[in-house]
């Protein structure tokens, strides 16, 4: 073979390894983008599978807020915080009315705690659910029916949440001490999660307007006998 075949021969040989590697280039660079694009998909699909379960629970949770609406009259006497001393007679249709609210709320509360284990919703969202799981706790009658069998339905989460809650009511007498204990406790079965814990701190606190330093958000308390001017 002489020089002018080698060199020909060679630089084919070259071009074909460059052709090569750019070829394997190209395809570790697909093989990249489609994984990138799957994660894209996938996040897109989790955080709209994720909104969407969320949304179902809101709905169902306007439904049980418009039950309570609708029988608010027959169900007044079971919502205090003590047991009256007098219940009215033959009261038997009433007194299941509000169970079944009662187990229309804990079935909500039971998907919302599994949607916080689970990465659903964020501590906030569950955060603001706390509210409500105490509104149904301080009800007397509630915590008569959880005592007497209702706590057997459901999963650890919402059993224990009601069960300290009722322990707190035990414990204290003063309403807003068994409030924020309720928070802590909560908390605490969540993971230790502070956000929780310290809700009501947040709550009682608002962004001040108008604002000292434009585009610094300066939060000050929202009760003017809290130190507001």
């Amino acid at each position: 073979m002489d020089m002018d075949s080698q060199l020909a021969a060679n630089s084919i040989a070259f071009l074909a390894l460059g052709l090569s590697a750019l070829a394997a280039i190209y395809s570790w660079y697909s093989a990249l983008e489609t994984r990138r694009l799957e994660r894209h998909v996938a996040s897109r699909d989790d955080r709209v599978e994720k909104s969407t379960a969320y949304l179902e629970l809101e709905v169902h949770s306007s439904e049980a807020f418009r039950f309570a609406a609708a029988n608010a009259i027959a169900m007044r006497p079971y919502e205090s915080t003590d047991r009256p001393a007098r219940l009215p007679k033959n009261d038997r249709q009433n007194a299941a009315t509000t169970l079944q609210h009662y187990y229309q709320c804990l079935n909500l509360f039971e998907v919302c705690s599994n949607f916080r284990r689970n990465g659903v919703v964020d501590a906030h969202v569950f955060a603001s659910w706390v509210a409500w799981f105490h509104e149904v706790l301080d009800q007397w009658y509630f915590r008569e029916m959880w005592e007497a069998g209702m706590r057997e339905n459901y999963t650890p989460d919402v059993r224990h949440i009601f069960d300290i809650g009722i322990r707190i009511y035990e414990s204290h007498p003063d309403a807003d001490i068994r409030r924020r204990e309720f928070y802590v406790a909560t908390s605490h079965l969540l993971g230790g999660c502070p956000i929780i814990e310290n809700w009501l701190d947040d709550i009682a606190q608002t962004p001040q307007w108008p604002p000292v330093d434009y585009g610094f958000v300066t939060m000050i308390p929202l009760n003017p006998a809290d130190g507001r001017e």
